[in-house]
C-alpha cells in the first residue's frame, strides 16, 4: 500500500476511534443523567408520597377530632355576601350545632313562597343573632317564637310561620337590600328587624373595616346606594370559578376547611377588636362626639325608617327587636358596673332608648329584650350569652338567651293580637 493510502487509513482509523470516544462519552453522560433522573424522580415521588400521607393523616386527625368549619357563604351581587344554598356542616367555633342552608340560601327549613290564606308569616331580618349558628335550628329565638305563637288563643285557626333571613355580619344596609330583593317573594304579614348595636358601625363606610359590602350615604338628605363593593378585590376573587371549586371541595375535605379556618382566624386577628362580629363600641352606650359615629347613627336611623316605609307600602307590619350585648345582661353586677365606668355612663340602655325614640317618631314598635334578659339573669344567675366551647357569658345568645327572647316576642305579639283590632303600633315592650 502506498504512503498516501496508509495515511488515509490512519486518518480513518483515528476518526473512527475519535467518534467512538464521543459515543462513549455521550453514553456515559446518558447513563449518568438517567441515574440522576431516577434518583430525583424517586425523591420527587417520595416527597409527593410524604405530602399526600401527611394530608391523609391530617384529614383523619381532623375528622377524629370532629373538626368542622363549613363554607356557608358566597358572593352576592346585591349584598356582597349571602349564604351558599344547600351548604351544611357542624358549627363548633362558638356553640355546637349542625347547620343547614336551604335551597333558597336561608339558615332555615324549606319554605314554599306561596302562602295560604290562613298563614301568618313573619319574616326575620338580622345579622348573626338572627342567623344563630351557635344553637340548633329548633332552639333559635324565631323558632321558639313560632311555636309559642301557634299556641296563642288569639291566633286560633291560623298557622304562624317564621322565616329567617339573618346572615352573619350584616348591617342594616344589607338587611334593607335583603328585604327588597328576597323577602317580598314570600309575602310576609310581619317583618321583624333584629337590631344589634354594632349594626351602626357596619352601616358606615368611614368606620367599617370590611369594605367589600354595600353602603348607603346621604346626597341632599336622601340615601344613595354605593355598590362599589362589586369591584373590590375580594368580591372579584369570590366570583371566580376556582374559588367556587375550592368552596365545593371544602364540603368534603376537612383539610381545606382547616386552611380556610386558619385564613379567617389570621384575618380576624388583624382587625380591630379581634374581628368578633358581635362586639360593640362606645357608641352603643352613649352619644358620641365623633362626627363619623354621629353620621353612622344618622344613616342607620334613616335605613330603619326606609325599611318601615317599604313594609307599610307592602301592606305588612313592621317592628324592631333590640338584641342585648353580653355586658348589658351579665349575671355579675360588678361586670355591668365596670362596663358603665369604662363608658362613663350611669346605665347601659342608650341603644334601646335611641331606637324607642325612632320608633315613636316613625310610628313603629320597638321590642327591647334587654330588660327581660337582665331580670332573668338577676333572678337565676344563668348566662344568656356564651357557650361551653367559648368564653362564658360572652358572645352570642346561647339556648337560654334564645328561649327567653323568643318567648318574650311571642308573649308581646300574642297580647297585641288579643285586642279587638290588631295594631303593632300599640305594642309596648316595657
Amino acid at each position: 500500500m502506498s504512503d498516501g493510502g496508509t495515511a488515509g487509513a490512519r486518518v480513518g482509523f483515528h476518526t473512527i476511534e475519535h467518534r467512538q470516544g464521543h459515543v462513549g462519552i455521550i453514553l456515559a453522560a446518558v447513563i449518568a443523567l438517567t441515574r440522576l433522573e431516577r434518583r430525583w424522580t424517586t425523591k420527587f415521588l417520595l416527597a409527593i408520597g410524604g405530602f399526600v400521607s401527611a394530608i391523609v393523616v391530617l384529614e383523619v386527625g381532623l375528622r377524629v377530632s370532629a373538626f368542622s368549619y363549613p363554607s356557608l357563604y358566597t358572593y352576592d351581587d346585591n349584598r356582597g355576601v349571602a349564604h351558599r344554598p344547600e351548604a351544611e356542616g357542624w358549627w363548633r367555633r362558638e356553640g355546637n350545632a349542625y347547620v343547614r342552608i336551604n335551597k333558597d340560601g336561608l339558615r332555615d327549613r324549606a319554605h314554599v313562597k306561596t302562602k295560604s290564606g290562613s298563614t301568618l308569616r313573619i319574616a326575620v331580618l338580622g345579622d348573626s343573632f338572627a342567623q344563630a349558628l351557635q344553637v340548633p335550628l329548633e332552639e333559635t329565638f324565631w323558632a321558639v317564637m313560632e311555636r309559642a305563637l301557634n299556641t296563642c288563643d288569639a291566633l286560633a285557626g291560623r298557622e304562624v310561620e317564621a322565616i329567617n333571613f339573618g346572615v352573619s355580619n350584616y348591617g342594616t344596609a344589607e338587611e334593607l337590600l335583603t328585604l327588597r330583593h328576597h323577602v317580598w317573594g314570600y309575602s310576609p304579614d310581619v317583618v321583624l328587624l333584629t337590631f344589634f348595636a354594632n349594626d351602626v358601625r357596619n352601616n358606615s363606610q368611614a368606620l367599617e373595616p370590611d369594605q367589600a359590602r354595600p353602603f348607603f350615604h346621604f346626597e341632599r338628605d336622601e340615601l344613595v346606594l354605593d355598590a362599589s363593593f362589586r369591584n373590590h378585590p375580594r368580591s372579584l376573587r369570590t366570583q371566580s370559578s376556582w374559588w367556587s371549586g375550592l368552596k365545593a371541595l371544602s364540603d368534603y375535605v376537612r383539610v381545606v376547611q382547616f386552611a380556610v379556618y386558619a385564613k379567617d382566624l389570621l384575618a380576624s386577628m388583624g382587625r380591630e377588636g379581634g374581628g368578633e362580629e358581635y362586639r360593640v363600641g362606645d357608641s352603643a352606650y352613649r352619644e358620641s362626639d365623633d362626627p363619623d359615629w354621629q353620621e353612622a347613627w344618622r344613616i342607620t336611623e334613616e335605613l330603619i325608617a326606609e325599611m318601615h316605609r317599604e313594609v307599610v307600602q307592602h301592606g305588612a307590619e313592621f317592628l324592631v327587636l333590640n338584641a342585648s350585648s353580653a355586658g348589658q345582661v351579665h349575671p355579675d353586677p360588678a361586670v355591668r358596673q365596670q362596663l358603665m365606668q369604662e363608658h362613663r355612663v350611669t346605665d347601659l340602655t342608650y341603644t334601646g332608648r335611641r331606637l324607642d325614640a325612632l320608633g315613636e317618631q316613625q310610628h313603629f314598635p320597638v321590642l327591647d329584650v334587654v330588660p327581660r334578659l337582665q331580670a332573668y339573669v338577676d333572678r337565676t344567675g344563668v348566662c344568656v350569652h356564651g357557650s361551653e366551647n367559648d368564653a362564658e357569658c360572652e358572645g352570642h345568645w346561647n339556648t337560654v338567651g334564645h328561649r327567653q327572647a323568643g318567648r318574650f316576642i311571642a308573649e308581646t305579639l300574642c297580647q297585641a293580637y288579643a285586642g279587638s283590632e290588631f295594631e303593632l303600633s300599640s305594642v309596648s315592650s316595657r
